[in-house]
């Protein structure tokens, strides 16, 4: 661990397993955490702080979702579903999202490299518009591209 002050563990990681612990959540490291090796179960991980040996449950350290543990939670908040919601449930919320995101920032980087010149030469003009239709500068206002009428003569 970098001494440096400026570092994701130092700025994110700490501050956020600090608000996590005065707000009464169980917090545990997982620095010597075994891969693999079936899970204690919470109680069992929390009686003694993760050594070696201990496991969260998960295959990898990329597995960043404990599945037994959430899966345990909606049951526990849905008693009433069958266990096929549950697992469909487990399923969309772990689901990889990275092609889609992919997709996503490219959608958006052909528009800007289409809008972006035009707007810089001109040839369209971005105006606002607020929720009643009406132009608008506020925050919060809705941006419009519109072609730009050619200039007569």
């Amino acid at each position: 661990m970098s001494t440096h002050a400026y570092t994701e563990d130092q700025l994110v990681e700490q501050p956020a397993i600090g608000l996590f612990a005065e707000l009464g959540w169980a917090v545990v490291s997982a620095l010597e955490e075994t891969f693999g090796a079936p899970s204690p179960g919470l109680s069992a991980t929390l009686s003694h702080p993760m050594g070696e040996g201990a496991s969260l449950g998960r295959e990898t350290k990329s597995e960043v979702v404990l599945v037994s543990r959430l899966r345990a939670a909606l049951e526990r908040l849905n008693p009433a579903l069958p266990s096929e919601a549950i697992t469909t449930a487990v399923d969309e919320l772990t689901r990889d999202r990275s092609a889609m995101l992919k997709h996503q920032n490219q959608n958006l980087r052909r528009t800007r490299d289409l809008l972006l010149p035009r707007l810089l030469s001109g040839q369209v003009e971005l105006k606002s518009v607020s929720a009643n239709g009406a132009s608008s500068n506020q925050p919060g206002a809705t941006p419009q591209v519109s072609k730009r009428k050619p200039r007569k003569g």
